[in-house]
């Protein structure tokens, strides 16, 4: 059961998302509940985690450094819309960057094991 859950990890969180957003919170909400489904698949358990938490959980897995660095300015940018604005282009931007960190992550992943 959890070598599936593991696999499916990344089809899971491009599911989350690829359903529209109408608002930059939004958008970035989406990005922090994609990456907390992929550790929980990869982990095969539920936990809901911070930014920090995250950042540390992946950093034990041998990620490029320049994708933990993505990750990390996209997850922090989610983390400071809620006190100021972000553009809904911008959000939007950062979520197909995104799609591609969690590609790249899971290649990663893999490959570490």
């Amino acid at each position: 059961e959890g070598s599936r859950r593991a696999k499916n990890a990344l089809k899971n969180s491009l599911k989350i998302l690829s359903e529209p957003e109408t608002s930059s919170e939004g958008t970035y909400l989406a990005i922090q509940k994609a990456m907390n489904s992929f550790l929980d698949e990869k982990d095969d358990r539920t936990l809901e985690r911070s930014t920090s938490e995250i950042i540390s959980r992946i950093q034990t897995q041998k990620i490029n450094e320049d994708l933990i660095k993505g990750i990390t300015t996209t997850l922090n940018r989610g983390d400071a819309v809620r006190f100021a604005p972000v553009s809904t282009a911008d959000s939007i931007a950062d979520l197909e960057k995104f799609r591609e960190f969690l590609a790249n992550v899971d290649q990663d992943w893999t490959m570490a094991k």
